[in-house]
């Protein structure tokens, strides 16, 4: 016979147990429903066509190129941040908001390829939307409704949660599978996935600037919040590959012109953001803000020497911090956080906008690209045609 206290330890467990199984089928019935009522309001959203007719295509190396092949006019690049998509129903409104500010910034810009750094999705409890697989799916059928070439990199979110419902190899198989993506797995030797290459090619054929994607991982597990980083085995692929397309092109690394693409700010944009806070002549803002920490991770890195040894990257872009936006030059190095478009992972930012909107870059023919933002306070067109960064 059990005793007394055995039995209410018994209904104890069993009550926990029942609160577990409804807690998750309920998280469970909100993520279908909003799923199913995200995919209906995404259907709605027409093609749009971009500024230039592009060619996709793959050269003797294996990288994939993109090419204007309607003139030599520059390439357009559309960085998007930190969508931060959910498909809950408790979400809803702040998914549409998301999804319409993404497809009025594309429709009023027409880039040529756009790249979304990281945060695509929200799986959280918070939002009561674990399945990081129908979000996934929600953000793909997006862009591909859209038709616009287009890639990605991961975030700390994406696929960083214990009870997501795929991994990011199971999220990556579906992205490199659609039509018009053109993000790619990688070295599967290195850390992370998505350290990839795309090649952006004159209108003659010939190397224009090539895009470095970089995975900037999730969390060190050492405490909560503790984000990751590029790591050595990423950065020596970076410098190995770098210095492949020089020996390949005949030119020294320095004459590559490349940008790097990735989630998590390194340190640098930490210095770089403290030198412009005290009104140090060693670096020049040209746009946006600094608003909130710089969350890099809190292991040292040591990638920007690499960056600035090898000469070849000229501007680097991230997301990350949702209110940070600027734009500055240091060590003759390009420091650009993209605007987010976040309605849901900071509390209250939907009611904000100086920092909402994306980040347009002109991939120029000659020796120089320019950048510019594209708020929401101006309907998500970019203000000008560009800073020119030489």
């Amino acid at each position: 016979m059990f005793s007394r206290k055995m039995r209410k330890g018994c209904t104890v467990f069993l009550a926990l147990l029942f609160l577990i199984i409804f807690g998750f089928a309920m998280l469970t019935l909100c993520s279908a429903i909003g799923y199913r009522e995200i995919f209906s309001v995404i259907n709605n959203y027409q093609s749009i066509s971009s500024t230039h007719q592009v060619e996709i295509g793959t050269d003797a190396e294996g990288y994939t190129t993109i090419k204007n092949i309607t003139n030599d006019e520059a390439l357009k690049v559309m960085q998007v941040t930190d969508m931060h998509i959910c498909c809950s129903i408790a979400t809803l409104d702040k998914d549409k908001m998301a999804f319409d500010a993404v497809y009025t910034a594309v429709e009023k810009n027409q880039p040529d390829l756009i790249v979304v750094t990281g945060d695509l999705i929200y799986p959280s409890l918070l939002v009561s939307s674990f399945n990081n697989e129908l979000q996934a799916e929600a953000v793909g059928q997006f862009f591909e409704q859209i038709g616009i070439p287009w890639t990605l990199i991961y975030g700390n979110h994406d696929a960083s949660a214990t009870f997501t419902t795929a991994s990011k190899t199971e999220l990556s198989t579906y992205f490199s599978n659609l039509d018009n993506c053109l993000f790619q797995v990688g070295d599967e030797n290195i850390t992370g996935e998505g350290n990839y290459i795309i090649k952006a090619l004159n209108n003659d054929g010939t190397l224009n600037k090539v895009l470095v994607f970089m995975d900037s991982n999730t969390y060190t597990g050492q405490g909560i919040n503790q984000y990751d980083r590029i790591h050595d085995d990423q950065i020596q692929w970076y410098s190995d590959t770098l210095n492949s397309i020089a020996s390949s092109e005949d030119k020294n690394v320095d004459e590559i012109y490349s940008l790097l693409f990735f989630h998590i700010p390194l340190t640098a944009y930490q210095t770089a953001g403290d030198l412009y806070m005290q009104g140090s002549d060693q670096v020049t803002k040209y746009f946006g803000e600094y608003q909130e920490s710089i969350n890099s991770s809190y292991i040292p890195e040591d990638f920007f020497s690499t960056i600035t040894s090898l000469g070849s990257t000229r501007a680097l872009f991230c997301g990350h911090d949702h209110l940070n936006n600027f734009c500055i030059k240091y060590q003759n190095v390009l420091l650009t956080y993209g605007m987010s478009i976040d309605y849901t992972a900071y509390i209250g930012i939907q009611y904000r906008t100086d920092q909402r909107g994306v980040t347009m870059i002109w991939l120029n023919e000659n020796e120089d690209i320019s950048v510019a933002q594209a708020p929401q306070d101006n309907n998500f067109i970019a203000e000008t045609t560009g800073y020119n960064m030489d």
